[in-house]
């Protein structure tokens, strides 16, 4: 799989307006009325949206097929252009405003990129570079205690592959001939991940039985979207129109941006295994046996997970459900 491809099936899977847009509103601010602006990895156009909407001519670039078609049918000018091995497709001195906003570090060729961003700004005009900063003082301490952990919503999950800190972009910004009039940050998004939530539940061991309640819900959780999305498809329905409709209703929950997805295209490649969920269930029902404690409904999940299991599908994310509950048929 390369760039393109995963970026297609990232801004495929990304629900409408899931996005930080207090970070955003950072950059929105900064640019004026009437100016032509180049948003350089422009994804579903979220962004790109806003400064139409506040005036500017926009003019969109991703790397992804999806996202610049999302962003097209924002009535924006988008070309799709593979950001890593390609010259922007505009001549020297074409903006007023480039903006970067959190793309390069997604970039192999972060560098070449950036140069091609200056190319095509005007003398005298802005360039606006947004990034998570990989230097933020939670990151420093555990480097000194030798770590460097993998944080969902954070500038070291997954989806960045290149890492850049305040020091780092300033730097780069002066060698390419630009002058660094304003250096800011925000507290969004990609700090979540850094500070964990604490919460006093009381007596010890009350954390834990906490865990295998939540573990009992998000479980029925993916069941019943299974489920949904099953009976959506038998009454004729298109599933990943019926899943984008669910994601706006009353009924809608994270499992379904987790989750929804895995099901929609059969692609199972874990992030919580078949058996280990089945585990936790047979868990769930034994502690809750102890206590006197029927559990019709953790009786039924742990069922289909028995069943995918000798299916073959334990090493399976546990999503796979679905497919248990496709077998169940009249």
């Amino acid at each position: 799989m390369d760039l393109r491809d995963y970026y297609d099936r990232h801004w495929t899977d990304l629900p409408e307006g899931q996005v930080d847009y207090k970070r955003l509103s950072m950059i929105v601010d900064s640019v004026q009325a009437g100016e032509r602006v180049l948003e350089s990895g422009c994804g579903p156009g979220f962004l790109a949206k806003l400064l139409k909407d506040k005036g500017a001519h926009v003019i969109g670039t991703d790397v992804s097929r999806v996202g610049a078609e999302r962003t097209a049918r924002r009535g924006i000018e988008t070309h799709h252009v593979d950001l890593d091995t390609t010259k922007l497709p505009f001549p020297d001195q074409s903006f007023d405003t480039v903006v970067c906003n959190s793309n390069l570090e997604h970039l192999f060729f972060l560098e070449q990129n950036l140069a091609e961003c200056i190319r095509v700004l005007r003398l005298g005009g802005k360039f606006i570079w947004m990034e998570p900063n990989t230097a933020h003082w939670r990151y420093r301490l555990w480097l000194l205690f030798g770590r460097f952990p993998y944080i969902p919503e954070s500038p070291t999950d997954p989806y960045h592959i290149r890492h850049v800190t305040a020091h780092e972009l300033v730097r780069l910004c002066r060698v390419n001939g630009l002058e660094v009039r304003e250096l800011r940050g925000h507290a969004g998004l990609w700090c979540r991940g850094l500070y964990p939530k604490w919460f006093y539940m009381g007596a010890a061991g009350n954390g834990g039985r906490a865990k295998l309640a939540i573990n009992h819900i998000l479980g029925l959780n993916r069941l019943v979207l299974a489920e949904g999305l099953v009976f959506a498809e038998r009454l004729g329905l298109d599933a990943q129109a019926f899943l984008d409709v669910a994601r706006q209703s009353a009924a809608y929950s994270q499992v379904m941006d987790i989750k929804g997805a895995k099901m929609v295209r059969g692609e199972y490649s874990p992030q919580g295994f078949i058996h280990q969920s089945l585990k936790d269930f047979r868990l769930i029902l034994d502690q809750a046996a102890v206590r006197g404690q029927q559990m019709p409904l953790a009786a039924l999940n742990a069922a289909v997970l028995e069943a995918c299991v000798k299916h073959g599908e334990g090493e399976r994310d546990n999503s796979a459900v679905i497919e248990e509950i496709r077998r169940r048929k009249t």
